[in-house]
């Protein structure tokens, strides 16, 4: 009877045992698919930054081009009164 209970007390240990692997595992690869995450999103956001700036030099561009014509149209106009 004791033989009985002991067999089965030591086949609820190894049962838990390899659970506990089983959730070590686990949580390896949930840390392993945390920093390959981690990784991805380091290298898209750094693409995002490096096409923001290129957008942000032709913005820059063309606000140079719409104040340039803004003060040619504003220079022929006051020309234009001025001339009458």
């Amino acid at each position: 009877m004791l033989e009985v209970r002991v067999a089965a007390i030591e086949e609820r240990v190894a049962f838990v045992e390899g659970r506990i692997v089983e959730q070590s595992r686990t949580m390896t690869d949930l840390r392993e698919a945390i920093v390959s995450l981690e990784r991805r999103m380091d290298e898209r956001f750094a693409g995002i930054d490096h096409r923001l700036a290129a957008l942000d030099a032709r913005l820059a561009t063309q606000f140079l081009w719409v104040v340039g014509l803004q003060v040619t149209t504003i220079v022929a106009l006051v020309t234009a009164v001025l001339v009458r």
